[in-house]
């Protein structure tokens, strides 16, 4: 099988979340679902970065140079895709409230077997189990704190799993049982009768919380990733 070159390799990540538009509070949370091209390059793209140090020498300069991947799909999502392609699609676009990957299809499929940032929840829960690592995901809230997880124990297999246990004591059975509930309406939501199906434009569901600001409640219920670097 010849090489794929990873200019050639493009994504098209379908997201979905809530938006609002400029009606009165209360009535201005819409459900969307759009489709955008992502490029191979751009989610490998490299950034340096200089971290301030206290030089040991006087030669050493007062900074570390370190080189991260910095544009996750999500963060290009909403800082570059959605100014310019939501609008097109819902003119009555204002700003993104939630975002989140729903699927994803490749010019080259076997690009995405292990391609882990282009995964939702529910699918890196099932990489985790053929991959037979120690994860598990039901002492993670989302998506992107389980691809953290990943990268860690992948790091430090022995540290990681030292963690992981601390942090199975210390959330404790409320938190654990939550989780498995959240996994499995993620996995069977489709199943479900009871469950209102928002389409596209449709309003969204709005919770009150005791601050008394809203927020939309949208299932699955993935919080939303940022990069740290997502402004560079």
């Amino acid at each position: 099988m010849p090489k794929v070159s990873t200019k050639d390799v493009i994504y098209f990540v379908t997201f979905q979340g809530v938006y609002y538009n400029s009606r009165p509070s209360g009535e201005n949370a819409n459900s969307y679902e759009i489709e955008v091209p992502i490029s191979h390059e751009q989610l490998t793209r490299t950034y340096t970065i200089q971290i301030p140090c206290e030089p040991k020498n006087k030669n050493d300069k007062p900074y570390k140079e370190k080189q991260i991947i910095a544009d996750s799909p999500l963060s290009l999502f909403r800082r570059d895709y959605a100014p310019l392609m939501m609008p097109l699609k819902y003119p009555d676009f204002e700003y993104l409230a939630t975002f989140e990957i729903k699927s994803v299809r490749s010019t080259h499929p076997e690009m995405l077997r292990e391609n882990i940032a282009l995964m939702n929840f529910q699918s890196i829960c099932n990489y985790i189990e053929e991959a037979g690592l120690e994860i598990d995901p039901i002492l993670y809230d989302d998506a992107g704190s389980l691809r953290y997880a990943i990268q860690e124990y992948n790091k430090d297999r022995e540290g990681f799993l030292s963690i992981q246990e601390q942090t199975r004591k210390r959330k404790g059975k409320k938190v654990v049982q939550t989780n498995i509930a959240k996994t499995l309406l993620d996995k069977y939501k489709d199943q479900l009768n009871d469950i209102p199906k928002n389409g596209n434009g449709k309003h969204a569901v709005i919770a009150k919380k005791k601050s008394n600001r809203e927020f939309a409640v949208t299932l699955p219920s993935e919080i939303i990733e940022e990069d740290f670097l997502d402004d560079m």
